[in-house]
């Protein structure tokens, strides 16, 4: 195994360009979530299917069709003969590229610059799922024996909420009561921070109602927008003040409450709003007393 080791570190090592061109192919291709204005994953996954394929590697598709009707992907390639495998799972969605205005380039074109690619998802998570494919084919070149099987796993939604990615794919039966899961969705620049534990998330749509009425007789009406923003403040100083614990296992070591979307009102600017909407995010850490 030592040499068949040494072959597939060597390996990896000789195909930095290949796993660089092939993370900007798969950037390349949009994968949002239908609930952030995206189609899902399914172009991705071809992508990403095919190139795994032509390493001559077998690829299982788990595709899941959501209530918009977009097909959300899931690839699964393993490598091995043993009881039980070691699975890097990855997920191939990304978050939504927000203002373009506010990007120096198009975020679905990479840019390499000063040893960095950038572009919309070439971190979160890009790096590990073709970190994890160039893996797979080294270890399958070098004719290993490893002690564990080698899994990649590819899934779709994770970042809202997992619903047509892994949560689907536990209930699969693919995943064993003794495997080993490495899921690398942070990174540093040298590779070396290892997280071992995640913050509970919640999502809040926060809907404030009053009267919508004439801008110059406010006094007719009930300003939502107003409501909003005291509501909002209150919020704000309540979590921050009463939800301030702290644990060593996160990186961030503190709970987070962020105000992250306002949604449109009314399109008039003569109209005082008669309904508000507002998403707050919160990563809670474990140990936090949520009464």
């Amino acid at each position: 195994m030592d040499n068949a080791k040494a072959v597939a570190v060597e390996a990896v090592a000789a195909s930095e360009r290949k796993m660089v061109d092939s993370l900007k192919d798969m950037v390349k291709i949009p994968a949002i979530s239908p609930l952030s204005g995206g189609k899902g994953e399914s172009a991705r996954a071809d992508m990403l299917e095919s190139l795994i394929s032509g390493f001559g590697i077998k690829v299982r598709r788990y595709d899941y069709v959501d209530d918009s009707k977009a097909k959300r992907s899931n690839l699964i390639a393993t490598y091995g003969g043993a009881k039980s495998t070691l699975w890097v799972i990855s997920h191939i969605d990304t978050v939504a590229p927000g203002d373009l205005a506010l990007w120096d380039h198009d975020p679905f074109d990479p840019v390499e610059k000063d040893g960095k690619i950038y572009g919309r998802g070439t971190t979160d998570d890009g790096q590990s799922a073709i970190g994890s494919i160039y893996a797979l084919k080294a270890l399958i070149d070098a004719k290993a024996q490893p002690r564990y099987n080698f899994g990649v796993c590819l899934a779709a939604d994770e970042e809202v909420g997992s619903e047509y990615g892994i949560k689907r794919l536990l209930k699969e039966n693919i995943f064993g009561k003794d495997d080993l899961i490495l899921v690398p969705d942070f990174g540093t620049s040298d590779g070396m921070s290892i997280e071992i534990a995640e913050k509970g998330v919640l999502w809040l749509r926060i809907t404030a109602v009053g009267k919508q009425v004439h801008a110059s007789t406010p006094d007719l009406g009930v300003n939502a927008y107003r409501a909003m923003i005291r509501l909002l403040y209150e919020i704000d100083r309540v979590l921050h003040g009463k939800y301030n614990a702290k644990n060593p296992l996160f990186s961030s070591d503190y709970s987070t409450f962020e105000m992250i979307k306002h949604e449109a009102n009314v399109e008039s600017t003569y109209l005082v709003p008669g309904q508000e909407f507002h998403i707050w995010t919160a990563g809670y850490c474990p140990n936090t007393d949520r009464r």
